[in-house]
This record gives structure tokens, C-alpha cells and sequence, in this order.
């Protein structure tokens, strides 16, 4: 007897014990759309350097760096005065050989007259023929040359390939330059894209965005997602994203954060609780503390929810809960 009492002093039996007193909301009313960000910068996708293409003085350079110029506007002068005289004594030639072959054009008619009268022979009409496609090749030929030289007075001054800004001049006027020889540096400002390295797992939920913007200090940019590169930077797990902007453009060379809305719903980082290893919230269910694993979610951040709509998640009195506990509500 005396046993039994001892046994009933450290081991109460308790009966009918108050089910935990718990509040509850609808999911509705907590999801949430969290914003996501990763660092990214500007570039422009031409940036050029400019180099001259033929042997020849610097005459002038007519724009300076910082300088904003428009595509075709000139930006060195080269002296190009033998080049010119190269061009004039080109087309010289060519005047000369079109004279040439209209002088054998005609006589090849004569002799194509005279042949019928029978005057002269077949021989000599041949060698007219030979003469005007003799005349015709050189005429070819000298065409080139000219077109040859024209081009190397065209290259005596260099000009813009597109709107851009010049960040860099090497050389002066006066000095000698030569073919391949770099003078300016150009950087396309119309022409930008943004680029970020992004976590492998998120790239998709960026993709589904339509809140996707560049935040540069105070500043703002939309930007809509151009393509995401399919390869993994495997030291770091992510892949690289390049992005168009919408409107308003920073300027290149900008380092910002890049910043997106998730389309999916998630749920609050601060109800989830760990159970066995797994992390997930609360929902009551016929009375009862249902444990619900979410199994993409990490700790300190929202996840993903996959509960369905109307499903009430259990708010206080959860930490101390077991799956399948028997709960009340609180009014």
C-alpha cells in the first residue's frame, strides 16, 4: 500500500487535461511577397577602341574626353593629302583606260561592218574584240584601285560608330600614326544592360517576376530580364542574369543591387518552427495542431507556401506544440 502511494506522489495521473489554448488567422491574410536582391552592374555592350587604319599625321582631335558625340560625328583628322593625291592619280587612270576602250569599242564595230562588206578579215575583227576585253579587265582593274583609294581618304578621319561618350584619348596632334595604332576609347551610353550573379534556386523565381528593378543608391530602374545564362558558376552556385532596362537608364559602369518581388506567396519567416528536423508551421485541423513541413524553407527567411487557400495557421501558443495535439481557440 504504502508503494503505491509513493508511486502516486511523483507520478500524478492526469485525467481530462485543458487542451492548449491557442489563436489562429486565416492564410489569406498572411501571406506575404518578399523581395529578393543580388548585386549587379552596368555595362554598355559596345565599349571600342578606336584605332587608325592608315599611315598618316595627327592633324586634330575634335572632341575631348567626357565629350558626348553622335554616331558619324568626326573625332580625329589625319593628314591625308598624299592619300588624296593617290585618289586623284587613280581615277586619272581610269579616265584614261574608258577613253581607250571606247577608241576599241569603236573600232570593233568598224571592223564588224567591214567584215560583211568582206573588206577586211575575220582575223582582224577577232584581234578588236581582244583589244575591248583587254580595255574592259584594266578598266576592272583600275575601278578597284580607285575604289581602294577612296576608301583610304575616307579612313583620314575617324568617325563615331554610334552615340557614345569618349572616356579615353591616346596621343597628340603632331605624332605619327599608324594602323592599329589605338587613339580613342568610346563607351556606348544608349546601349546598357544590367548584369547580376544570381543564386542557381532563385534564377526561376525571377523569372516569373514582374517587379524587377535596379537599385542605384536612391535610385530606381526598371528592368525586364533579357536571359539567364544556362551555366552554373559552381564556386559560387549561381548563374548570370543579364537585364534590359524599361525607360530611365544609369549611367555605365553603375553598381547598384539588383531587386525583385517574388510572384509566389510566402509565408512569414517568424512562424516557423522546427520539428524533427524539418521546418513548417502549425494549422489547426478538426481541433487539432497539424505540423506542415515545408520542405523548401530556410530558417530566418519566408517560404514558399503550398497550403491551401482558407487553411487557418495556428499564431500563439505553437511553439510548445506537438503534432497532432489537441488544441482550443481563443475567442
Amino acid at each position: 500500500m504504502q508503494r503505491l502511494i509513493l508511486l502516486a506522489w511523483f507520478f500524478p495521473l492526469v485525467v481530462g487535461a485543458d487542451p492548449a489554448r491557442i489563436t489562429t488567422q486565416p492564410i489569406e491574410s498572411l501571406l506575404l511577397y518578399p523581395e529578393t536582391d543580388a548585386p549587379a552592374q552596368v555595362i554598355s555592350l559596345n565599349r571600342s577602341t578606336l584605332a587608325a587604319e592608315i599611315n598618316a599625321k595627327i592633324l586634330d582631335f575634335t572632341v575631348r574626353v567626357g565629350d558626348r558625340v553622335v554616331a558619324g560625328a568626326p573625332l580625329v583628322k589625319l593628314d591625308c593629302r598624299d592619300y588624296q593625291l593617290l585618289l586623284v592619280q587613280a581615277q586619272a587612270r581610269l579616265k584614261g583606260i574608258r577613253a581607250r576602250l571606247d577608241f576599241a569599242q569603236y573600232r570593233k564595230q568598224k571592223a564588224e561592218s567591214l567584215v560583211r562588206s568582206k573588206s577586211v578579215s575575220e582575223e582582224t575583227l577577232k584581234l578588236r574584240i581582244s583589244e575591248v576585253a583587254t580595255f574592259k579587265a584594266e578598266e576592272q582593274s583600275l575601278k578597284s584601285s580607285v575604289e581602294q583609294a577612296q576608301r583610304s581618304v575616307n579612313r583620314c578621319v575617324i568617325k563615331s560608330p554610334f552615340d557614345a561618350i569618349l572616356t579615353a584619348r591616346f596621343g597628340s596632334v603632331g605624332e605619327q600614326a599608324a594602323p592599329g595604332k589605338s587613339l580613342l576609347t568610346l563607351i556606348e551610353q544608349n546601349n546598357l544592360e544590367a548584369v547580376a550573379q544570381v543564386q542557381s534556386n532563385l534564377v526561376e523565381d525571377l523569372l516569373n517576376s514582374s517587379d524587377v528593378r535596379l537599385a542605384v543608391g536612391e535610385k530606381n530602374y526598371a528592368l525586364k530580364v533579357r536571359a539567364a545564362v544556362d551555366s552554373i558558376n559552381t564556386g559560387a552556385a549561381t548563374r548570370e542574369v543579364r537585364l534590359q532596362f524599361v525607360g530611365a537608364k544609369p549611367l555605365s559602369g553603375a553598381a547598384g543591387r539588383l531587386v525583385w518581388r517574388s510572384a509566389t506567396a510566402h509565408l512569414p519567416a517568424n512562424l516557423l518552427e522546427r520539428r524533427q528536423a524539418q521546418l513548417g508551421v502549425f494549422v489547426l485541423a478538426e481541433g487539432k495542431a497539424s505540423f506542415h513541413a515545408l520542405e523548401l524553407a530556410r530558417e530566418g527567411r519566408p517560404a514558399v507556401n503550398d497550403l491551401a487557400p482558407g487553411s487557418r495557421l495556428i499564431i500563439d501558443g505553437r511553439v510548445n506544440l506537438e503534432d497532432g495535439e489537441q488544441v482550443s481557440e481563443s475567442e
